[in-house]
């Protein structure tokens, strides 16, 4: 039987530095690396446990960039992780769907999957 993708975008595996902010009464900032990152979305870990459909308000440095994506997401799922080399911290892998970002954000975006993709096949050998 064959899985049908439930993905709109193309994804691509990159560490990418990220903040993230959780505006409203009690406000907190955090950093992390992205793991993933698509035209929809990305996923990232993070040592707080965050509630499905919290909104984030988040910069993403691609390389190279002189301005960070700036947009807002919502935690559409999150996972706490099995760390055994660190008895002392809670960790959680977490997926942000993009709410809210700006066309030209959104297309720098593309274009940073594009040449990752486009780098990436450049480097297979048969």
């Amino acid at each position: 039987m064959l899985m049908k993708e439930k993905r709109k975008f193309v994804r691509v595996n990159k560490l990418l530095n990220v903040t993230y902010r959780i505006p409203g009464e009690n406000p907190r900032e955090g950093k992390s690396l992205t793991q993933n990152i698509s035209g929809g979305g990305f996923r990232f870990m993070i040592n707080e446990g965050l509630e499905v459909g919290t909104l984030l308000e988040v910069e993403i440095a691609l390389p190279d960039a002189l301005e960070p994506i700036l947009a807002k997401g919502r935690v559409a799922w999150i996972e706490k992780l099995q760390m055994d080399s660190d008895p002392g911290g809670d960790y959680f892998e977490a997926g942000v769907n993009f709410e809210e970002i700006g066309s030209v954000e959104k297309s720098r975006i593309f274009s940073f999957v594009y040449e990752s993709v486009k780098a990436r096949a450049g480097k297979k050998t048969f």
